[in-house]
């Protein structure tokens, strides 16, 4: 189901929408009704304004940029900063349920745009995310396990973590890690062949660990 077609647009006064300020001190909300109304009690966010309000948030936050530092150094680009430029985009390119990346098309790319962003397969985002603050100092899918004193490798599958093995040093972990991670990029790209294009730009150099 659409959610956007479940969320009732409720008409904003001219008073409400002169209160309005800048969200995360860059974003214009020019929405022409009440994104976050009260419905039986409880506020009930617009579906699109939501995904808007987290992707600034994620560029402009200092909180989300202390829980999750990869995104220091993201921007939105200027079109987007409005509400409604986003949201006439949405409407267009959104799947239910997929999430919306900006780094499949250019790998590293840190700017979100209509140009850049695409809505990908949960699983796929979460396979081309670089989780560098959780595994540290040691190579890309890489991390030290305590309990063992060995190095631990895993992968996203399907958007799960799936542990791959225990090695003795952070070398061969990560040989494992690019094997494993290849393979199952290369399995997205048949099962998801629109994305094939994109994926095949994803795949790990064997030399190259960090």
């Amino acid at each position: 189901m659409n959610n956007q077609t479940t969320f009732k647009k409720v008409p904003s006064s001219a008073s409400s929408i002169s209160k309005r300020k800048l969200v995360f001190g860059v974003g214009i909300n020019d929405a022409n009704y009440v994104v976050q109304p009260t419905v039986n009690g409880k506020q009930v966010a617009c579906p699109v304004y939501k995904r808007w309000k987290h992707m600034l948030g994620r560029c402009y936050s200092n909180k989300v940029h202390t829980e999750r530092p990869t995104y220091k150094g993201c921007s939105v680009a200027k079109e987007w900063l409005t509400f409604s430029n986003f949201a006439s985009w949405y409407k267009e390119n959104h799947v239910d349920d997929y999430d919306l990346d900006k780094d499949i098309k250019v790998k590293g790319n840190k700017a979100y745009s209509s140009e850049m962003c695409l809505f990908v397969p949960r699983c796929i985002n979460g396979l081309l995310t670089d989780r560098k603050a959780a595994r540290g100092e040691y190579p890309q899918g890489v991390s030290f396990h305590r309990s063992s004193g060995k190095y631990r490798a895993r992968v996203a599958i399907d958007s799960k973590e799936v542990m791959i093995g225990l090695f003795p040093t952070p070398g061969l972990a990560s040989k494992a890690y690019v094997k494993a991670k290849n393979n199952e990029i290369r399995k997205k790209c048949e099962q998801y062949p629109e994305f094939a294009e994109y994926l095949i730009n994803h795949l790990l150099d064997g030399g190259v660990t960090q």
